[in-house]
């Protein structure tokens, strides 16, 4: 990281949360996540260019969320770059957002199990007050979600909400995300949504919609 210094590092994690390093051929890449306004640049460049494919996305979102080293433009930019620099960044940077991706699976916090003793000791948030309020106020079973180092109490999304979703956020649209993220939320009371990392709905998402019946199901017996 010699092209930033310690002032201007501290000066960027206070604008974007965190940053990371990401070593790839021999360079130090530095990275941001990117939140809501950010990946709905990318979004909206692949629904109004359908010709679009991923090599133009991850290059859009690199350049997003890339701090730095950029390479020199004079020089031929990403083009005289080893070949796997750019898609192994975007899949990092959509990682260190809350994206859960396959690749980095293994090496991604994310995870989503019963609200109980175990959970809540194991990860110290949220407090055994914060839980006992949340069974309070919902009468369905809750799940405690983990993202690196922000939690989430969840519970399940019932069928008149999942219909009323439906209707009012188109398939495959990131506002649904926000939608069931927003319902099924309960503990902290307030997100702003906007300032969290982009990929937290959708990983949000994924686990809501485990604990409301549409897969976790382990076995399936004939009678």
């Amino acid at each position: 990281m010699d092209f930033l210094t310690q002032e201007q590092i501290d000066t960027l994690k206070k604008e974007y949360g965190k940053l990371y390093k990401v070593p790839i051929c021999g360079t130090d890449y530095i990275i941001r996540p990117v939140y809501k306004a950010d990946w709905e640049i990318v979004t909206k460049l692949a629904a109004d260019n359908p010709s679009v494919g991923m090599p133009e996305l991850d290059e859009k979102l690199v350049d997003i969320a890339l701090i730095g080293p950029k390479p020199d433009v004079t020089k031929g930019g990403w083009a005289i770059v080893p070949a796997g620099v750019i898609p192994t960044l975007s899949k990092w940077i959509q990682a260190k957002s809350g994206f859960l991706v396959p690749d980095l699976a293994g090496q991604q916090e994310i995870s989503s199990e019963p609200i109980g003793g175990d959970a809540v000791s194991i990860y110290g948030k949220p407090s055994d007050e914060d839980v006992a309020t949340a069974k309070t106020q919902s009468s369905l079973k809750l799940n405690l979600v983990r993202i690196d180092d922000d939690y989430y109490i969840i519970r399940p999304l019932l069928r008149q909400e999942w219909r009323a979703i439906m209707k009012s956020a188109p398939e495959d649209s990131g506002e649904r995300d926000y939608l069931i993220a927003q319902r099924s939320v309960v503990w902290p009371k307030k997100v702003n949504w906007d300032e969290t990392p982009a990929g937290y709905c959708s990983s949000i998402t994924g686990a809501v919609m485990n604990i409301s019946g549409y897969s976790g199901v382990t076995s399936v017996e004939e009678l």
